[in-house]
């Protein structure tokens, strides 16, 4: 890396005079020592913020984003002794030599022990030292040339790259992205016989942007590293050291307009004690994969935790520490990806109010993150979802007002339709959800979004070779060979009414025949009633998506992925088209 590209680092020591609160509040804003006061002054509403250490008598070296809160330990030589081996190994991972132009100590004697003597004889370290006075005369002045270094890119390649890639979701809010969990499709599926065109060997898969070609149907994919535990999508063997990493957007047959966003899937390892990743593998694998955004680690602070092969709630203590670990580990993600990312990083934040929301929001902005996005929110209600995110947009239109509108806000895992109207007036950058792909199999009566906005239930006509079904026909004092009748029977019948060829009453009672062998919580006539509304109403054959023309009827019966996914990718589609009306 050449001089004109490294930055500067301070490293300041902790101040004794604190602010008293509650609530853990960022290093740089608890401190409230003259030195503190004058960072405050001199780098408050700048948005991103110089690299900041504070070396703290408690906390060893931190960064200048970590929330604490308030404590009296004194840095007696007992504790230097303590930190040292702590201060060395953070040391050589985050400040290796050459990595920083300047690196500024403000610190007094006793503070200097706890930092190893090879440390402080670097070329590229000064000490400030002398009176009171000149030592805050110097931080003032270390304040005022990174502002005029950074009115400057040092790479204005790379910025003008990074830039470019954050105007995309600039210009127009509300961006969505749809998580990936294999979704593809066999493109040569025989949908009369029932038989896929895949013989043994790699398999054709036909992603949804591929199905709907030139027609948008969402504006990038979120690809987790979550599949690493199931050990299935792309980053699949993402932790194996001879794995050879496919490139998102070649493994995903993505369009170039379509972005890549990273997560690290935090639902899947919510019940460990801590996320199973080092923020160096998920930054290194970011890069492979070649993400356009990658989110920081978190660990979500609510629900259960595996302990010793036993389930057990959270406890609160435990719930403070997630949230304070999800921000440590943002601070050193931030860090690790100005060394080595490919990518706009994007500070995952959690919390319980709107409150530390807020706060946590702008400790990381502050620390230099342009992106931040709100993670735990799929159990809160609407109201509290709106409050979050309305509290962290006011206290970043507070705080930074002259770069507010340069800062991004994502919401981790949530769509709800009654809210977009009021995220886009806050201008919410994007969200990302599954969820209309997702109900075309998992509701019993909103599988099927029609153009005009009416939910529909799928007709189900499950395969009659499933063994769980099988059994059920056979308690009843059903041969295998009349099941077989059944189903086929049910198909034959759903055809020939797409074509005007059979009565309603006949489907319906076919149906009704079939679909009572199954054990169901919603008793038969329930669903004859929907399957009625469905049918009566034929909704596909107003749709003019690819789907519902090429299918005809087969897109809403229940049965299989092939139709259920092609299903989804329809809803997926007709929400989208509602996304944009609302976006112009």
């Amino acid at each position: 890396m050449s001089e004109s590209n490294k930055e500067d680092l301070l490293i300041i020591a902790c101040s004794a005079t604190k602010k008293q609160t509650n609530v853990p509040l960022p290093t740089l804003e608890l401190y409230d020592g003259p030195a503190y006061r004058i960072l405050r002054k001199r780098l408050d509403g700048v948005g991103t913020r110089p690299e900041i250490w504070i070396l703290s008598a408690k906390h060893g070296l931190i960064e200048a984003c970590c929330p604490l809160l308030p404590y009296d330990v004194k840095m007696d030589r007992e504790r230097i002794q303590e930190l040292r081996p702590e201060i060395e190994l953070f040391l050589e991972r985050f400040a290796p030599p050459g990595k920083f132009r300047r690196i500024l100590i403000w610190a007094g004697k006793q503070y200097l022990l706890a930092l190893p003597s090879s440390f402080l004889t670097r070329a590229e370290v000064d000490i400030v030292q002398g009176p009171i006075g000149h030592k805050l005369s110097v931080l003032k002045g270390w304040c005022v040339d990174w502002a005029k270094a950074r009115a400057e890119p040092s790479n204005p390649g790379l910025a003008q790259g990074i830039h470019s890639r954050i105007d995309r979701i600039t210009f127009q809010p509300l961006k969505y992205f749809i998580p990936d969990w294999e979704d593809y499709l066999d493109p040569e599926y025989d949908f009369t016989n029932d038989r896929f065109s895949w013989n043994g060997g790699d398999r054709t898969r036909l992603y949804a942007h591929e199905l709907f070609k030139r027609r948008e149907i969402y504006d990038g994919i979120l690809v987790s590293l979550g599949h690493i535990h199931m050990a299935k999508g792309l980053a699949r063997n993402g932790l194996k050291p001879e794995a050879k990493i496919v490139p998102a957007r070649q493994y995903l047959h993505l369009k170039k307009r379509q972005m890549v966003m990273g997560d690290c899937g935090a639902f899947s390892y919510r019940q460990s004690l801590v996320p199973p990743f080092t923020v160096e593998q998920v930054v290194k694998l970011y890069s492979s994969l070649g993400v356009d955004i990658g989110a920081s680690i978190d660990h979500i602070p609510f629900g259960d935790v595996e302990e010793n092969g036993q389930i057990r709630p959270l406890r609160n203590d435990e719930i403070a520490e997630r949230i304070e670990l999800t921000a440590k580990l943002a601070s050193e993600f931030l860090a690790e990806s100005r060394r080595i990312g490919t990518f706009i990083p994007m500070g995952v934040i959690q919390g319980r109010s709107s409150d530390e929301y807020a706060s946590l929001a702008e400790s990381y902005i502050k620390a230099g993150y342009q992106y931040i996005a709100l993670g735990g929110l799929v159990p809160k209600k609407d109201d509290e979802i709106q409050a979050i995110a309305e509290g962290v947009v006011s206290r970043i239109e507070k705080v930074f007002p002259r770069s507010a509108s340069t800062i991004r806000i994502h919401l981790f895992g949530v769509l709800r339709q009654k809210l977009l109207p009021q995220l886009k007036d806050i201008g919410i950058a994007s969200f990302d959800s599954g969820s209309y792909l997702r109900k075309a199999w998992l509701r019993s009566d909103k599988n099927y979004l029609s153009i005009t906005g009416e939910w529909y239930s799928a007709v189900r006509v499950p395969f009659s070779n499933d063994p769980r079904f099988r059994q059920n026909a056979l308690e009843a004092g059903v041969s295998i060979k009349k099941l077989k009748e059944l189903e086929i029977t049910c198909l034959r019948l759903l055809r020939e009414f797409d074509h005007k060829h059979r009565g309603l009453k006949d489907v319906l009672d076919a149906l009704e025949a079939y679909d009572g062998l199954l054990l169901r919580t919603s008793d038969v006539q329930d669903l004859r009633d929907k399957y009625e509304k469905t049918l009566e109403d034929m909704p596909w054959r107003s749709c003019k998506c690819p789907v519902c023309r090429n299918l005809g009827i087969e897109v809403i019966i229940f049965r299989g992925f092939n139709r259920n996914k092609r299903r989804g990718f329809h809803n997926t589609w007709v929400f989208f088209n509602q996304l944009r009306e609302l976006r112009r």
